[in-house]
């Protein structure tokens, strides 16, 4: 047995006392240079250099020990979490105080006793029995569970990667050659399916750099936001938002690179970037070759479940036909979308993808001032469907006109929001979204005393009446001003060809109210205005 001089506690392996478990590989140290959290600190380990160390007290070894802390009461700053991304979703079972250790020694932080403070060790029955397998090999293995949906592209199919901004493809034999341009942009390929949204995707890619290539790997999310940038010898710059990212260098030259990251957007984008720039001018010239991608699709329940239920936005979004905003789709873990959509076979869409965030919903209602059947507009242009009927004399001059012509009739129950709120069918709102063409006003009025609470309000509104008999914007300001409401942006919208008919305004509440708002509530409404781009007003 090994005889360790300095105080701490230490694991290696395996729990000498458990017998193996079957192939289960215990790869700690891989675990870690997996982590989001890594900092580049080679892990601890008996193999020589674990630790940096070569002959560890004179052992001839690297350092093995892995420093944590033991029972009692932790005192940490919550910002620390949130800074090293703890927990760390990888972790299902096992060693999540050990790994904390080294997830806090990765940052170049330490941790000191600060001496009793009366606690008592905690003595319930640990989680789980032993090392259950399937578990473990999850967790250890960095598997995380078998793929939902696995889609490979390999020699014509490597096609399916259509150009996004400023790139040019070929085949050449069962490769696909890839070139940047020399415009100053991005430099991306794309594929784009549903079943990659909200989802934690793992992605593998087999790559050549050509010997006159310029410009660098790049892992691209919609939203301007980077997941990997990877150098040329397989060096990673950048690790974005990856969950995990391994490259493997073959003899040959070729790079496998292998990571996974959290999706909030149905696409998944590769490419070239340069210096650390994903907008950059390249030279034209082709930069590496590809021999397969392999994408893969795996629930995110745990990823997206890590900011409590009480500190997510309850996100309402009303006339949700297309699905979330983008700026909200980002946000997906940080919020509980409650969808109505009530023309049935687009709810029905939206009900898959929505369903993956924890708390998601699709109602199939439309929502209004009074309960009851009403009936819905159906139009040419889906996004012009409205409980009111076009306006078609004030319409006519304009290009859209025809996309406002009623296709059909359709008899869909309306009810009050707050009513749905009393029968515990639907969370108090924090943000409200509403896109109903004209019906706006009604549908606040659905909402009752649940205004009162409410943090923002962004809606589509007119100045001119593009629906017959509908409120225009200065009767929905008076509405939201008796509730504590402040206008505080209008943006244009370009539909009527130029003129200012319709918005998306922006309200929020007061500062004064803000400001006697919960803790709680002041970091959703900081997130609020984050999502929206506007001053915090506090």
């Amino acid at each position: 047995m090994r005889s360790y001089r300095t105080p701490g506690v230490y694991f290696e392996r395996q729990d000498a006392a458990l017998p193996a478990i079957g192939p289960l590989r215990t790869d700690v140290a891989g675990f870690v240079k997996r982590a989001p959290w890594y900092r580049g600190l080679e892990p601890p380990s008996w193999q020589s250099g674990g630790k940096g160390e070569t002959n560890f007290q004179g052992q001839g070894t690297g350092d093995g020990r892995w420093f944590f802390i033991t029972g009692g009461c932790w005192l940490i700053r919550t910002h620390v979490f949130r800074d090293i991304g703890w927990p760390d979703p990888g972790l299902l079972k096992r060693f999540d105080d050990v790994l904390l250790g080294e997830a806090i020694r990765q940052q170049g932080w330490e941790y000191h006793d600060i001496g009793p403070l009366g606690t008592e060790i905690n003595t319930e029955p640990r989680r789980g029995v032993g090392q259950e397998q399937a578990t473990m090999e999850r967790q250890v293995d960095g598997a995380a569970g078998d793929a939902l949906a696995t889609v490979r592209y390999a020699g014509a199919n490597l096609l399916q990667w259509r150009v996004a901004h400023e790139m040019t493809v070929r085949l050449q034999g069962d490769e696909l050659i890839v070139a940047d341009t020399a415009a100053h942009s991005y430099h991306l390929l794309r594929v784009q399916d549903a079943k990659f949204l909200y989802r934690r995707v793992r992605l593998r890619c087999l790559l050549r750099p050509l010997p006159w290539a310029t410009a660098n790997f790049y892992v691209h999310h919609y939203g301007n936001i980077d997941i990997a940038e990877v150098a040329l010898d397989g060096t990673i710059l950048n690790r974005g938002t990856c969950l995990g990212v391994t490259v493997e260098r073959g003899s040959d030259g070729r790079l496998q690179v292998d990571l996974e990251y959290l999706s909030y957007h149905p696409t998944v984008s590769i490419g070239c970037s340069r210096d650390g720039q994903r907008v950059y001018a390249g030279d034209g010239n082709e930069q590496y070759a590809i021999a397969h991608i392999e994408v893969e699709a795996h629930d995110a329940t745990v990823e997206l479940s890590r900011v409590v239920d009480d500190d997510r936005i309850k996100l309402i979004d009303v006339g949700a036909q297309e699905g979330l905003q983008l700026k909200w789709m980002l946000k997906a873990d940080r919020i509980t979308p409650v969808l109505f959509e009530p023309i049935p076979w687009e709810a029905a869409a939206l009900r898959d993808t929505i369903g993956r965030i924890p708390g998601g919903q699709v109602v199939e209602h439309a929502l209004a001032d009074v309960a009851g059947a009403r009936t819905l507009y159906v139009a040419a242009g889906s996004g012009c469907t409205s409980l009111r009927q076009p306006n078609h004399e004030f319409l006519a001059p304009y290009s859209v006109a025809q996309w406002f012509k009623t296709v059909k009739q359709i008899d869909v129950v309306c009810t009050r929001y707050d009513e749905l709120f009393q029968q515990q069918a639907v969370p108090r709102p924090d943000v409200i979204k509403i896109d109903v063409q004209g019906f706006e006003y009604e549908v606040l009025q659905g909402f009752g005393e649940l205004l009162q609470t409410c943090l923002g309000i962004e809606l589509e509104a007119h100045f001119y009446p593009v629906y017959q008999g509908q409120k225009l914007m200065g009767e929905i300001v008076e509405l939201l001003s008796r509730n504590g409401f402040v206008l505080r942006e209008i943006r244009p919208t370009p539909n009527f060809d130029g003129d200012a008919v319709e918005v998306d305004a922006l309200f929020t509440k007061r500062k004064n109210e803000v400001l006697a708002l919960p803790a709680a509530q002041q970091r959703k409404f900081a997130l609020l205005s984050e999502v929206w781009e506007l001053p915090p007003n506090l």
